[in-house]
């Protein structure tokens, strides 16, 4: 399964927070993660307005090092705030950030996709950011993906939806694209395959 989807973005304004900062994974495959200070660059979020500009590293050489806090979420779990917030117009500020980048990896995606002997390619799902983020688990259809047959993409898959845990996904990626792209203006990721995935639907 090789997957390249936007990041997810968390309801941390709750105590949730306390329960899932308790839950950090001691390696990922994931080799880095980092909230950057915005900049400007052609298809980059940008704030209009004064900022820190302080960089975030979420993941370092495969470990989940920290997480993103506003005032209230990081006394709330005891830590030191790390100036990332937005809010909406009627609601108080929540942890959020304009740019999160997924350090690209090493292989070709052609190479990624010739060594496939069968799989599915994703490019986007229906009802992101709507699994558990205390277990991880997450059920999802496929809004755009192909068929991957013997290293070739040889059609669109429809009527699939794709389920797991993110935790445990993210502790056993196959491969990480040289590409990467910006995806919906504040996510900077690489295409992510995945060895084995739970698969619903007819293929």
């Amino acid at each position: 399964m090789l997957i390249h989807l936007n990041g997810p973005r968390y309801p941390w304004d709750d105590l949730r927070l306390l329960r899932y900062a308790r839950y950090k994974p001691q390696s990922i495959a994931i080799q880095s993660a980092v909230v950057p200070p915005e900049y400007w660059e052609p298809g980059v979020g940008v704030l209009l307005f004064a900022k820190t500009g302080r960089r975030n590293m979420l993941i370092e050489k495969g470990v989940l090092k920290s997480f993103i806090y506003d005032l209230k979420t990081a006394a709330q779990s005891g830590v030191e705030s790390t100036g990332n917030a937005s809010r909406g117009l009627f609601n108080p500020p929540e942890p959020s950030f304009t740019n999160f980048v997924i350090q690209p990896g090493q292989t070709p995606l052609k190479d990624i996709l010739a060594g496939m002997d069968e799989g599915i390619l994703v490019e986007d799902l229906l009802g992101i950011g709507q699994g558990n983020i205390i277990s991880g688990a997450f059920y999802n259809p496929l809004a755009l993906a192909f068929k991957i047959e013997k290293g070739e993409i040889v059609g669109r898959v429809k009527d699939l939806s794709i389920a797991g845990n993110v935790y445990d996904l993210l502790k056993n990626v196959a491969a990480v694209s040289k590409e990467a792209q910006w995806v919906y203006s504040t996510f900077h990721a690489p295409y992510i395959l995945i060895s084995e995935m739970s698969v619903a639907g007819k293929v």
